[in-house]
């Protein structure tokens, strides 16, 4: 089982939260300002829901064998803020915003061999 915590539940975040929900080996945490019930994805191949369990506060979090990072460039800081509870001995960082600078960007706060900088295409 892979468990994915995925901080940032916009219109990136979303949808790579219902993707990931959808198989079976995954376990996908949602890290979020205020709950949400449940994430609605209308793709090609139809309508697809999943209704991950939501953090609204870093407290509540654990560790996890992935942190996905889908927030603007300028709340790197906010989501920094989840990371340390999210971080386990092995757990990677992807982080998916725009621009080139994620690594130098997220490395104040994570250790910088354990990032992975992520193209979205979306």
């Amino acid at each position: 089982m892979k468990h994915i915590a995925v901080i940032g539940p916009g219109a990136i975040g979303g949808t790579v939260i219902v993707r990931l929900a959808q198989v079976k080996e995954n376990s996908v945490v949602v890290c979020a300002r205020a709950a949400v019930p449940q994430f609605i994805l209308e793709a090609p191949e139809g309508k697809m829901t999943a209704a991950p369990e939501v953090f609204t506060s870093p407290p509540q979090a654990r560790p996890v064998d992935w942190v996905m990072v889908a927030t603007k460039t300028y709340d790197a800081p906010a989501a920094a803020a989840w990371l340390q509870p999210l971080t386990g001995p092995e757990t990677r960082l992807a982080v998916m915003q725009n621009g080139v600078e994620h690594i130098k960007r997220f490395a104040p706060y994570f250790p910088e061999s354990r990032i992975v900088p992520v193209v979205v295409d979306l």
